[in-house]
């Protein structure tokens, strides 16, 4: 009897067969203990065998919820760093109490399994590894050089505290556990040449409730579809949506399975049913038509034993390639999220369930007939078990052992195995691996030690290497530009040790030589002058709020002397005793991006070290920035030089070409290098969606990108040879990733977009060009630009204006001990570059920032740009294979324009030419706008100003009621400035044109009227601000729409700032999302006259029966007072869906009605004189407990975060979707004037 430690995380898909496995070992006499998430306790206890729990409840809750995490790599980074990693210590812990070295196995799930595998290591037990999924073989690499890449640190970190050696071999680690590994599917499941010989493939293994109960609903109906998405939140909402949709077309029945709740469609068709939980599907399934589903490779096995067809809607590497194998065996469909259409997925699953498919699954199913899995992996595992036993009596080699014969047999085998593989290349494929062997013969040259020179007492010099001679002489011809400034603000939150990270940071300093450089000139040459030792101060400025941005700015742009002063600045901004701001400066000329992430790691480190009094152990660093600028200049000469040179020539020939790019301005003279940023989000839809074409194509997330920006420059210029700089890292040495210099490297990206090309085969032909480049990366630009010497022109950068860089360097936690460190994002007032595009990948997308020359472009034609590449981005994931010159670049809005503009221009050739008056002629040739925003970057409202002075704005705005419509809805506000509306009457006319049923009989507050249905802005004293609320958001009935018309604005302030709603919601704690979500809002007011406003001002009535009335109609509960006041409560909701864009929102008058968003005077004097039941008006939890005074802060806080103001202009009109944006008032000093319109009332039911 051997002792047998399972261990694996997760879904039912992952855990499930363990528990299957587990029960067949103990039946076979074997000890069997599960360590897994508390979830599974009752399923393992039923199966009789030892569990430990993971996790708490709350914890594995936590875990599901993130599921869609999964669906990219930088979500799957997520999922490590927030479960797999925090918990890696306390598994190897149970692992370790419950090995005994003579008899025990470990089974672990291969991914994560790093407990599992570090168990093995230190304990020296066998380990077997489980795969979970075909596509884990294809995805290795993958996993792997994401782990490396940015997980390495932090498992090391963990290693060490168990007392093992840093791993430097990733690759050898993660793939070398085992004893053995197993893969739970059939290995006819995956196509003949996607198929590993060293996995055992015995079949699917899941485990299965004993009962036979079926849902009454699948006995009464025939065939119905089955939709389920797994036990995770994986699958999202849209997967459900679209798929009950495609029954709905097909008018087909179906059974929507989920226990999560909120991703249920609300109105489910009358064919169509929701459980949250089916006690068994595997029984279930010969009940069924056919099934949808994510692509689980149990539910995949389930529905292949059944005999039924599969629709798979795959999110994730993983899904996909489960869905791509049934394909390939003739049994079902794979759409990835882009495909996710009604109509399309109605169609494939129509054709899933021809006979003639039907006949193929059930032959398929007969392949299941007679063999036992389950007893084939026990065998396995057993046959590791024996080994145990042998070598605890000395008969056997011990685990290690064994592993060092299997290496040497695996050596012997190697040759022939490669030739084989090779034989089975794709051409493309083969040519990836010439290029690879090829770089692999230049890492011979690479890979010889960079020497470590001597050096003397004193100052040492050393020459320049050719990126920073290049620098050197720029700031020859432009001292004190602070264009090549590296700037940085963190914020540090908690305690903060300031002696510590003074000495932190010289203990840096004294361990990187680049930060005791500066620049001489000897014997008529630039040379580094590195100072022996060099003592780094840290100043602290205590500030106040308002002098923060002044001192920020004026760090940013504080010019450096290279000659004379530390090229490292650090400030430090303390705002209160647990907040500070760190300011960081460093030349471009002694660092790079990749050298932040080296310093805040040896920060961490050495900061640690010396606030807990221990000794920070870092590796010594193997040689010095100076060592390398020696060894560069005497590698890169001879046959070398000429070999990177020649690829260079040969792709840079010819006459280079000058983009003409859409420049705003004319170019001036001579650059002034002033910039701005614009930033942006592409949606998780489109990031996935550009994820899976790359993957699709066999390239990078970055040639995709590149690509498409190619494209739209050739969009833009009309031009076929586009040239776009890039950066590289260039640390393909192990001696320089450790450290800080100026290291990185340009790359001239030279593509030919001639002939019209689909955007596939651009796709190969960016990627061809890049892999070049890549190849020839050692020739440094400034040597490259000195052979070439291009004539420079008016351009800032020679060879190209244009830069595009995809941002990957690693960066170390975010985090100190006892603080937490936040990135502030700081807007660049410089640029290099005429036109420059960074795109990195983060957990809610890809995220874009431009950075442009203020020169020649302005901040309007930025965000026109980006609207442009992000419908682009859009054409090319839906078509592929489409001409680049037919994708898509104008969104709906910009389609319209150009539409109307060209109706227009023709209605005005054919009023002409009947001879029409002039002044209609005008008129109609006028009604243009530009569609714009206040702010680089601020979507938020959208800005509509008409082209010409002439432009009827009541026609316009009649003739235009979609496009207002459609931008209202996506933008949720929208300024109309400029627009020549002289009166309130013009005003009315021009909201009724866009909603011609305005409201006429607004009764929330006694308001003056002014026109038939225009009213004065709410009374309140101007000297007091009105916070923020949705109109009427606390009444049965409240307007969609709200127009403000600014008639005169104030002398000062009387800004109406705006929030947006679903901002908001994002925003809110999700905790405290589900709480108002679930217990509502109650609004409870005290109508007293003298104090607010009485009752029969408010209901226009003397009539107490007429109110009673109102109130019922209107679920008001009304009470009357002795004194004549009347009370009502008001059960309303916090959170809202909109009726027209389905999306959740923030929707209420919380700040209007909460006792303590009053002045604290105010506050305290009402409670003194009427006590909590008698004021005015408060607000509750709809159950009419209390809300907090501490949730009250956070809703300020993030009201605050969200808000925008603008100063009123003159006949500005303010339009805002009222649930969409809440608005405000602040504070002014009269006279001030605006007017207001409601309409599209929508009553609550």
């Amino acid at each position: 009897m051997a002792n047998i430690l399972l261990t694996t995380h997760w879904s039912h898909g992952e855990v499930y067969p363990f528990i299957k496995i587990g029960t067949a070992l103990k039946a076979r006499g074997h000890k069997v203990t599960l360590i897994t998430n508390c979830s599974f306790q009752d399923a393992v206890a039923q199966a009789g065998l030892d569990f430990i729990a993971l996790d708490t409840p709350d914890e594995f809750e936590r875990f599901t919820s993130d599921g869609h995490l999964f669906n990219s790599p930088q979500g799957f980074l997520t999922i490590y760093q927030r479960y797999v990693l925090p918990k890696v210590i306390s598994e190897y812990r149970l692992i370790a109490e419950r090995s005994h070295l003579q008899d025990t196995v470990i089974v672990a799930r291969s991914t994560p399994g790093i407990a599992a595998r570090f168990a093995a290591q230190k304990l020296n037990i066998p380990l077997v590894t489980v795969m979970s999924s075909p596509s884990h073989l294809s995805t290795m690499s993958l996993v792997e050089e994401l782990i490396e890449s940015v997980l390495s640190d932090e498992i090391n970190r963990i290693g060490a505290k168990i007392g093992l050696s840093p791993i430097t071999d990733w690759k050898e680690w993660l793939r070398n556990s085992p004893e053995k590994t197993i893969g739970l599917w059939p290995d006819w499941f995956v196509p003949p040449n996607e198929r590993s010989p060293e996995v055992l493939q015995p079949g699917f293994i899941w485990h299965d409730e004993t009962t036979t109960n079926i849902p009454q609903f699948l006995d009464r109906e025939q065939s119905p579809i089955l939709i389920t998405g797994g036990t995770t939140a994986l699958a999202g909402e849209q997967f459900f949506a679209v798929s009950v949709e495609a029954c709905r077309l097909l008018d087909r029945s179906g059974l929507v399975v989920t226990k999560h709740k909120h991703l249920v469609p609300k109105n489910l068709p009358n064919k169509v049913k929701w459980v949250e939980y089916l006690p068994s599907l595997a029984n279930c399934l010969p009940n069924i038509g056919a099934i949808i589903h994510h692509g689980g490779l149990v539910t995949s096995g389930q529905a292949l034993v059944a005999g039924v067809p599969q629709l798979v809607l795959g999110i994730g590497a993983d899904r996909l390639y489960t869905g791509s194998c049934l394909n390939y065996l003739g049994v079902g469909e794979c759409f990835a999220q882009p495909q996710w259409k009604p109509d399309a997925i109605a169609q494939s699953l129509q054709q899933m369930l021809d006979p003639a498919v039907i006949k193929r699954c059930q032959e398929l199913a007969g392949r299941f007939v007679g063999i036992d899995p389950v007893t084939e992996v026990c065998q396995a595992i057993e046959a590791v078990v024996s080994n145990v036993m042998l070598y605890s009596k000395g008969l056997f080699d011990s685990h290690a052992e064994a592993q060092r014969r299997r290496e040497s047999a695996k050596s012997q085998e190697k040759n022939s195995e490669l030739q084989a593989l090779i034989d089975q290349l794709s051409p493309e494929k083969l040519a990836l691996l010439e290029l690879k062997l090829m770089n692999k013969d230049k890492d011979v040259v690479k890979k010889q030690t960079i020497p470590r020179l001597p050096r003397q007492a004193g100052v040492n010099y050393f020459p320049l290497s050719f990126a920073q001679e290049r620098l050197w002489f720029i700031d020859q011809l432009e001292p004190g530009n602070p264009t090549y400034n590296i700037f940085g603000v963190v914020r540090l939150s908690g305690t903060l040790n300031v002696s510590a990270l003074e000495r932190a940071f010289n203990a840096i300093v004294q361990r990187h030589e680049s930060l005791r450089t500066t620049f001489a000139v000897v014997d008529d040459r630039p040379v580094q002058a590195i100072a022996p030792t060099l003592t780094f101060n840290l100043p602290v400025i205590e500030l106040q709020k308002r002098d923060r941005q002044q001192l920020i700015t004026a760090e940013q742009e504080r010019p450096f002397d290279l000659s004379k002063e530390s090229l490292l600045r650090v400030t430090l901004l303390k705002i209160e005793e647990t907040e500070h701001l760190m300011l960081f400066s460093m030349h471009h000329i002694i660092a790079d991006g990749w050298s932040m992430g080296v310093l805040i790691r040896e920060l961490t480190t050495f900061y640690e070290a010396f606030c807990t009094g221990k000794t920070a152990t870092l590796p010594q660093l193997p040689i010095q920035y100076g060592d390398f600028a020696v060894w560069q200049r005497q590698w890169l000469q001879g046959e070398v030089l000429e070999s990177q040179l020649s690829y260079w020539k040969q792709q840079l020939k010819g006459s280079l070409p000058r983009l003409n790019l859409p420049i705003s301005c004319p170019r001036p003279q001579v650059p002034s290098f002033r910039g701005a940023d614009y930033s942006f989000t592409l949606g998780a839809n489109l990031s996935q969606a550009l994820q899976n074409l790359s993957h699709q194509e066999n390239v990078t997330l970055f040639m995709t990108l590149l690509a498409a920006f190619q494209t739209l420059l050739h969009r833009y210029t009309k031009q076929d040879d586009i040239i776009v700089g890039t950066d590289v890292a260039n640390r393909n040495r192990t001696e320089t990733e450790g450290l800080i210099g100026f290291f990185i490297n340009l790359l001239v990206l030279r593509t030919d977009l001639s002939g019209n090309p689909s955007f596939r085969e651009l796709l190969n032909r960016v990627r061809e060009v890049a892999l070049g480049a890549y190849a020839h990366q050692d020739l440094p630009f400034a040597k490259l630009v000195e052979e070439l010497q291009p004539e420079r022109k008016l351009q800032p950068t020679p060879l190209f204006q244009v830069l595009f860089v995809m941002q990957n360097a690693p960066m170390p936690a975010r985090s100190l001990l006892g603080l937490t460190i936040q990135n502030v994002a700081i807007p660049s007032y410089t640029t290099k570059f005429d036109l420059a595009l960074f795109m990195e990948e983060t957990d809610g997308g890809i995220v874009g920032t431009w950075n442009y020359s203020t020169d020649l472009f302005d901040a309007s034609a930025i965000a026109r740009m980006t609207t442009h590449f992000e419908t682009l981005l859009e054409s090319i994931v839906t078509h592929p294979d489409a001409r680049i010159n037919d994708l898509e670049i104008l969104p709906l809005a910009e389609r319209q324009q150009q539409a109307m503009q060209q109706k227009e221009q023709k209605a005005f050739k054919r009023a002409k030419f009947v001879n029409i008056a002039p002044k209609a002629i005008s008129l109609s040739s006028g009604q243009l706008v530009n569609l714009d925003y206040l702010q680089p970057g601020q979507t938020f409202p959208l800005v509509i100003q008409p082209r010409v002075s002439e432009i009827d704005a009541i026609a316009w705005a009649k003739n235009n009621r979609e496009l207002i419509e459609t931008q209202l809805l996506k933008h949720g506000a929208i300024l109309f400035r400029d627009f020549p509306l002289d009166s309130i009457p013009d005003f009315e006319q021009f909201a009724q044109a866009i909603c011609p049923e305005l409201f006429g009989e607004y009764g929330d507050l006694p308001r003056e009227r002014i026109g038939g249905k225009v009213y004065g802005s709410t009374p309140y004293p101007p000297d007091k601000a009105i916070l923020f609320h949705n109109e009427s958001s606390h009444l049965h009935r409240f307007p969609l729409k709200i127009w403000f018309f600014c008639v005169q604005p104030a002398a000062k302030g009387g800004e109406t700032p705006i929030v947006d709603c679903r901002k908001l919601y994002h925003l809110l704690d999700p905790n405290l999302r589900e709480k108002f979500l679930a217990k509502q809002l109650l609004y409870v007011r005290n109508y007293t006259e003298g104090l607010d406003v009485s009752w029969q001002e408010f209901f226009h009535t003397q009539d107490k029966t007429e109110v009673e009335d109102y109130c019922r109609q209107a679920a008001i509960a009304c009470e009357w007072l002795p004194d004549g006041g009347l009370r009502t409560r008001k059960l309303s909701r916090a959170i809202a869906k909109h009726p027209k864009t389905n999306e959740l929102v923030f929707f209420n008058q919380l700040q209007l009605h909460h006792i303590s968003c009053l002045d604290l005077e105010v506050r305290e004097s009402l409670l003194s004189l009427f006590g909590e039941d008698k004021l005015p008006r408060n607000v509750y939890y709809g159950d009419g407990s209390t809300i907090e005074d501490s949730v009250m802060t956070q809703i300020q806080a993030i009201y605050q975060q969200a808000t925008v103001s603008f100063p009123w202009q003159k006949d500005d009109i303010l339009m805002l979707d009222n649930m969409l944006a809440a608005h405000g008032r602040n504070p002014y000093i009269e006279p001030r004037k605006i007017v207001v319109a409601m309409g599209e009332m929508v009553t609550v039911n």
